[in-house]
Formats: structure tokens, sequence, C-alpha cells
């Protein structure tokens, strides 16, 4: 049961005013705002949006449950879809956090098959309410991330038109001209360079370039458009459902993010046998939050940049690009030309 509900708009914004404008002072950035967020425990305190989101993420990598940074009462979140919302509510279930379970751990070792057992319960229980909460915030930001990146799509038309050319380079270099005209040769030189093509030289004209970035995807207008969508300055980025930018990453690099994130020295040994571990498997470690589908060593995904810094997404945020591309475009980039999906 959960009581106290309370709700704040999303995306985050810390909104910041002079402090004669304003009395209220988050207790955690000591920044002025106007409006404080609502909390779903007794607690008095003043806090930003983005910081109490912040913490409830924190917390929740650290002791696996949203807790309020001061009185670390147990907090319930969900999304709603409808309002673009984060909903807060205090969360009346027994919880137990990692310290609980060191101490039954401590007692546990040498202890009877009876307290070995209850632990291994507790610690499944742990696991298993840890994982609803994300996946659970996962579903409920579905309808407004497709949303989002249907958007993106009708805001670039070019990405379409590259999206939907049927006969390949030909038609990507008449269709996306406009494109090419607002990108400098410089640009897409380095695009053509990011794939490992180097045919077309900084020099050569636009429109030869791009025909070079279509054969390195292999003729689709849609891995193409998905590219391009990721290029600095030619396009607005695409916006996570937290508000924060997503990033279109190769799979390797999105797991050498992580491990650098996770504080891997790069190029160190374990960081080095955990990049050849996910290379043997053909994994970088993550599943799409819109379809759930594995992806790929090889594979492009669009990631958050904000991370885990958010209780939205406390265990990252990532789209494959055939959701990506999907939603989008309203194709997919499965054969040399793209297909409407069905």
């Amino acid at each position: 049961s959960r009581v106290g509900s309370s709700s704040h708009v999303h995306p985050h914004t810390c909104a910041r005013t002079n402090m004669a404008e304003s009395e209220l002072t988050c207790a955690i950035c000591f920044d002025a705002f106007d409006e404080p967020t609502p909390l779903p425990c007794a607690c008095k305190i003043d806090y930003c949006t983005k910081c109490w989101d912040r913490a409830l993420a924190q917390s929740f990598k650290s002791t696996l449950h949203a807790r309020c940074p001061t009185c670390r009462s147990p907090v319930h979140v969900d999304f709603d879809p409808e309002r673009c919302r984060l909903v807060f509510s205090l969360d009346t279930r027994p919880t137990v956090d990692l310290a609980g379970m060191r101490q039954l751990h401590a007692s546990a070792v040498g202890g009877s098959p009876e307290a070995r057992q209850q632990l291994l319960e507790l610690r499944q229980r742990v696991a298993q309410d840890h994982a609803d909460t994300v996946n659970r915030l996962a579903v409920q930001a579905i309808p407004v991330q497709t949303r989002l990146l249907q958007q993106f799509g009708a805001a670039n038309p070019h990405l379409v038109q590259f999206a939907f050319s049927e006969d390949g380079v030909r038609h990507a270099v008449e269709d996306g001209a406009g494109a090419v005209n607002d990108a400098s040769t410089e640009t897409l030189a380095d695009h053509l360079s990011a794939l490992g093509r180097t045919e077309a030289s900084r020099g050569a004209p636009g429109e030869e370039v791009l025909a070079g970035l279509l054969g390195a995807v292999g003729g689709s207008g849609t891995l193409l458009a998905s590219r391009w969508a990721s290029a600095d300055g030619v396009v607005v980025t695409p916006k996570c459902v937290c508000g924060d930018t997503l990033r279109r990453l190769q799979g390797k690099d999105r797991v050498s993010h992580k491990l650098i994130s996770d504080g891997f020295a790069l190029g160190s040994p374990q960081f080095v046998h955990t990049m050849a571990s996910h290379q043997r498997r053909d994994s970088c470690g993550v599943i799409c939050d819109i379809c759930d589908a594995k992806v790929t060593w090889v594979a492009a995904v669009w990631t958050c940049v904000a991370g885990t810094s958010t209780i939205l997404h406390p265990a990252s945020y990532d789209i494959c690009d055939a959701c990506f591309m999907k939603h989008t475009f309203g194709c997919d980039g499965t054969s040399g030309s793209s297909r409407r999906a069905a």
C-alpha cells in the first residue's frame, strides 16, 4: 500500500531566480527557485526538482531503494505518460537496504541452513524489487519516448527523405541535397571516416562524400538517416524522455563508456578483459528500453547522456537503432533500401 501521492512536471528543470525574487533555497545545491518539489514524506525541506530527482537516483543505486535524502523514507516512483509527470508516493512496504543485508549476511556466515536460506530469499526479493522498479518506469515511459522520436522525425524531413531513398546512392544524393547544402564537406568527411571509409577526401564535393556514406552503410537510406541524425551541427539532437539528449554509439563504444563510468581505467587489464568478454558474446550488455531486444557488439544504440543520474531511468536508458528508425522514420533498416513498417 502507498499513501501521500505527489507529482511534478517533467522534463526536469531547476527553476532559478534571483534571491530577491524568491525565498526558497534548495537544501542540496543552494540555488534559489520558485516552486518547491512536493514531497511524499513529512519533511519540510525545500529541494529543487533536479536535486530531488538526483538524490532519489543516487539512493536507488546505493541502497537499492529510492529514499528521501533527509528522513530516508522509502519513496515509490511512477511515471504518468498522459501528463508527462513523475509521480511520488510514500512506500509503506517493508524494505531492506544493503546495510540490512550485510547484517544478515554476517549472522548467516557459519550459521544454520535456515539462516542462509533466509538470506538467499531476501537477496532475491530485493533484487526483484529493484528490477521491477527499473522495468516499470521504462514501460511507463515508452509512449512519451516514441512520441518524442516521431516529433524528431517530423521536424527533420530531410532525414525521412534519406530513409525512403528506394534507388540507392543516386536518389539519396538527390533527395538529400538540402541536407548536403546545410553541412560542410568537412562534417560529411568526418562521418565517412567514423564509418571506416577513406575514399572521399575532405576536399571532395558534398554529394561525393554523401555517396560514400551511403555505401558505408550498405546502401540503406534508413541507416544513413540514423547516422545523419547523430551528426553534430546538422540537426537538433533527439531527446530522451527525461529531457536530456540521446547520443548514438556503436555497441562496443557503449561498453567502453559504461566501464569508464563504473571506474575502470581505460586500457587497464580489467578494462581489456571485460571488453574482450563482451566481444566474444557479441553483446554490449544493454537491452533496448522500448522493445527489450539485446544490443549486439557491432550494432548502434542511442543512449541518454544523463546516464543513471535520474530516477526515471536509474539504470541508464538505451534505444536500439531499429526502434529509433521505426519510430523516427516509420521504417526499418533491415534491407538495402528502406521499407515502411507494418
